[in-house]
């Protein structure tokens, strides 16, 4: 199952979008270390070629492609680094392999004077939610495409409570923190 380019762009742009504290987001393939798709925030902190080269370490990383990270007979190098955090001076940098997507990696680049290391987790999981939400709703469309198009009306679901929660959440973040 593929999420279209446009979809993922839009995706990152909406995380950078979500408050002034995230200034780069990233949808990394990790085999390639390539991203798939990149919004960055005009800031002194971070610009589109140094997110490339944090995508390609990322990559080397999550995929223990990095001399030195585990020695091969360790326990740990079964068990693959699902998520990570690196803090410098200048950025908080998030890091998770994205469920259900396992060759794909999700970075977000956050400005530490703006914010703090809890938020910028929860950003995150807001982030891995979205693109949760993005494949359901593409398997839903790839089901409907065998079957005959139906009006409208039919295919329209009533929000769940769970969802109108989570908008209703999303509304509030957005009037605490501000829309930029």
């Amino acid at each position: 199952m593929r999420v279209e380019q446009a979809e993922l762009e839009i995706l990152c742009r909406e995380t950078v979008d979500e408050t002034a504290a995230i200034v780069g987001c990233a949808l990394v393939d990790l085999q390639t270390g390539l991203p798939l798709a990149m919004d960055i925030q005009s800031s002194r902190i971070i610009n589109s070629q140094a997110m490339e080269l944090i995508s390609v370490a990322a990559a080397n990383w999550f995929e223990g492609k990095e001399a030195g990270q585990t020695p091969p007979d360790s326990a740990v190098a079964e068990d693959p680094i699902q998520e990570a955090q690196v803090t410098t001076e200048d950025a908080y940098f998030y890091m998770s392999v994205v469920p259900g997507r396992e060759w794909q990696l999700l970075i977000l680049v956050i400005d530490p004077i703006s914010t703090n290391l809890g938020l910028g987790w929860m950003w995150l999981r807001l982030a891995l939610e979205r693109l949760q939400v993005s494949d359901e709703a593409e398997a839903a469309v790839e089901a409907d495409a065998g079957q005959s198009a139906k009006p409208l009306a039919s295919v329209a679901q009533p929000l769940d409570s769970r969802s109108r929660q989570r908008a209703t959440a999303r509304r509030r973040r957005r009037a605490i923190w501000g829309q930029r």
